[in-house]
């Protein structure tokens, strides 16, 4: 497939640079899933299908992929182009970055595709705003947070894949029973939050948010009536 990937990318003017980073999932797929099993391999393959489709594209710290928006916030209506944001694995989530990051995705959609997007969206456990009663208000990913306006509802409970991603265990069962906590290591804040919760009889879940392409994020107080 990559021939004929980068015949595409080559076709949009997509430097190569970009091009071969971006080909470069393959091989974080591959890492996690040595991770994960001890083995060669391809358990996380989501992403994947977006990369050698040429959807899918990583503008330093974050990547992105075109998206169409499928709810109602005003201003936003469902049918309007957007970008869809993610966030690898590795490395700090500083807002330096993320915010150059977030720059050079404002510029590379419009120019390579002839889209017209109106904002940036993200769902991931990430973005769950429990996260702000475990971790300090200046840490990176409460920074992050802060950028995006949560939609009201929350999204599916998170916690195996908490645990796939934070933790790289598998676990099958249907509930994560306090014996597999006691295994989990607590070097991190974030790793004692997520065992704090569940020892709680609490979940975590998934949440997105948005935030305008062009205009300014929105302000912590903005949240406060969507939470």
């Amino acid at each position: 497939m990559t021939p004929h990937v980068r015949r595409y990318h080559a076709a949009r003017g997509i430097p190569d640079v970009i091009s071969w980073t971006t080909l470069g999932e393959l091989g974080a797929e591959m890492t996690s899933t040595r991770s994960m099993y001890g083995a060669s391999g391809l358990q996380w393959q989501w992403a994947l299908p977006l990369v050698f489709r040429g959807a899918f594209y990583r503008l330093g710290r974050l990547a992105f992929d075109r998206a169409t928006i499928s709810f109602t916030d005003p201003p936003l209506q469902p049918g309007a182009s957007a970008i869809y944001t993610h966030i690898p694995e590795g490395g700090r989530l500083s807002p330096a970055d993320c915010d150059e990051s977030f720059a050079r995705a404002r510029t590379f959609f419009p120019r390579h595709f002839d889209d017209n997007p109106v904002a940036f969206l993200c769902s991931s456990w990430l973005m769950d705003d429990q996260l702000a009663a475990y971790l300090p208000e200046e840490s990176n990913l409460i920074r992050f947070q802060r950028r995006f306006r949560l939609l009201p509802n929350p999204g599916d409970t998170s916690d195996k894949t908490i645990l796939d991603f934070v933790f790289h265990r598998l676990h099958d069962e249907r509930d994560i029973q306090p014996s597999v906590l006691d295994t989990l290591p607590q070097d991190t804040t974030l790793q004692r939050a997520y065992v704090t919760r569940l020892r709680a009889g609490h979940h975590w879940r998934s949440r997105t948010g948005w935030f305008p392409l062009h205009n300014r994020p929105a302000a912590p107080a903005e949240f406060a009536g969507i939470r």
